[in-house]
């Protein structure tokens, strides 16, 4: 693609300059548009300015380097010079050469030649320098662009990675928690809890590497963490999902992100058989709502701060809407927007 951009640039501006040229000469002097050693003179003229011109880019470190305007110009005199000198000393060899043979004296015309090297600089050098350095420096800007682009996707990927592997500590220690606690009340009931807890974790490590799953899995997979709730408090948790989507397998969402809002109302409120807690999922299009009754527990064990702050920070990697949070006396709630492309992530 580059190589066809750069030939396309080149063959536009030697049209153009030929163009020109017989504008020239059929205003000034007699045409000889059709006579090869005009044109190739001209892209011998060309091929100079091009080959100065990239040296002198190289030179200056254009590349890597930021330049200015300033900069720009000191490139097309310094390459305009040497190109004017090239062409110069080159037209005169040939000159020599073709006079060694012949019989007619020839004295050098210095205005003539000092006339042939401002006709290259203005002439040739300036319009084909400044046309390739613009194309030079679209190319570097865009090149930079795209490294700075694949940056910051790479940076995205490893903290949503970071974020994504810090889920499954977060949930052991709170399983253990649970587990440590029905160990002590019931034995029958905590050789249960740990056969659901490995289906859990079973689910864990199969979605591990997955920066999102279906909605239809994740649907699963809470009610699975809510059955082995019940196991402990007795049925002291109510899950109600309300479906107003048609197919719940094409619509996505980071692994964990529905399990850990219902996580978050079990943990931070009271419930039991008697008084049993409220759990309402609402799945509509492009979006999720959890809604609990507010039962601020007392004395609850200490929050690490990796439940709903990590799964924003790992929203925020994969999608621009928001996790929206609202808490009145009464209830809580928060909704996560649902993803419909996976092409990118």
């Amino acid at each position: 693609m580059r190589s066809a951009r750069f030939i396309s640039l080149l063959v536009l501006a030697v049209a153009t300059f030929l163009y020109i040229n017989l504008a020239v000469i059929q205003q000034y002097g007699q045409t000889n548009f059709y006579h090869p050693v005009e044109h190739i003179g001209l892209a011998i003229y060309c091929l100079i300015s091009l080959i100065t011109t990239r040296f002198t880019i190289r030179l200056n470190d254009v590349s890597t380097k930021p330049q200015s305007i300033f900069s720009f110009i000191k490139i097309i005199l310094i390459s305009g010079l040497a190109a004017s000198l090239l062409v110069t000393l080159i037209w005169l060899l040939i000159r020599s050469l073709v006079m060694m043979g012949s019989d007619e004296p020839w004295m050098m015309n210095w205005m003539y030649v000092i006339g042939n090297m401002l006709f290259v600089f203005f002439y040739v050098h300036i319009i084909f320098s400044s046309t390739y350095l613009s194309f030079a420096y679209h190319h570097r800007l865009k090149a930079e662009n795209n490294k700075r682009i694949s940056a910051e996707k790479a940076r995205a990927a490893a903290k949503l990675k970071l974020l994504h592997e810090q889920v499954a500590p977060h949930f052991l220690f709170n399983s253990l928690n649970t587990l440590s606690s029905l160990i002590e009340v019931n034995q029958p009931q905590a050789q249960l809890y740990v056969i659901r807890l490995a289906e859990l974790y079973r689910f864990m490590l199969r979605n591990r590497d997955h920066d999102v799953i279906s909605l239809a899995e994740e649907v699963n997979f809470t009610k699975t963490y809510v059955s082995i709730s019940n196991i402990r408090f007795g049925d002291a948790y109510h899950l109600k999902i309300d479906h107003y989507i048609d197919d719940p397998v094409s619509w996505y969402l980071p692994p964990g992100a529905l399990q850990t809002l219902v996580e978050n109302a079990i943990k931070h409120n009271e419930a039991s058989s008697t008084e049993v807690l409220d759990i309402h999922i609402y799945i509509q299009e492009e979006t999720i709502t959890v809604l609990n009754q507010r039962r601020v527990v007392n004395g609850v064990v200490a929050s690490t701060k990796t439940g709903l702050a990590n799964l924003k920070a790992r929203y925020a990697m994969l999608t621009s809407s928001p996790v929206l949070i609202n808490k009145s006396e009464e209830f809580f709630s928060v909704q996560i927007p649902l993803i419909k492309e996976i092409t990118d992530l």
